[in-house]
């Protein structure tokens, strides 16, 4: 029975590691932006009201918080936050779905197989206790 949960587990990371994998890398992609349009870090970072080494940091980071998502989408007049919510949902709309939810289904079908193979054995087990206490 705890095989067939570990199974389970393992294939969920597995699952939610490649979707993240393939996810765009927010804080590359604002930093391609202000080369491109040829802003000046420290220009952004006044702009959002960070010191210039916290703007450079976002540049490193994978995720940003909607907040500061949203002052940045502002300063440079791009909508990052679109991109982020359409890339997630062409990332998600591109997964197995279904085949994420067969594999959970089989895995816990047999989970439940396991259980009531379990559940026959303590039957049989109790039975042969009546069985021998009755003879003594």
């Amino acid at each position: 029975m705890m095989k067939t949960t570990v199974q389970l587990f393992d294939y969920q990371r597995e699952y939610f590691s490649q979707n993240c994998a393939r996810m765009m890398h927010i804080g590359k992609e604002i930093h391609r932006i202000v080369k491109e349009k040829g802003v000046k870090v420290n220009w952004l970072a006044e702009q959002v009201d960070v010191s210039r080494s916290n703007m450079q940091k976002v540049f490193n980071r994978a995720d940003i918080g909607a907040i500061m998502l949203a002052k940045i989408s502002k300063a440079l007049n791009h909508n990052f936050l679109y991109q982020v919510e359409t890339e997630a949902s062409l990332t998600t709309m591109h997964e197995p779905e279904a085949s994420y939810q067969n594999k959970e289904t089989e895995l816990l079908k047999e989970q439940l197989e396991l259980t009531k193979r379990l559940m026959e054995n303590k039957d049989k087990l109790l039975n042969e206790y009546k069985q021998r206490a009755n003879e003594r």
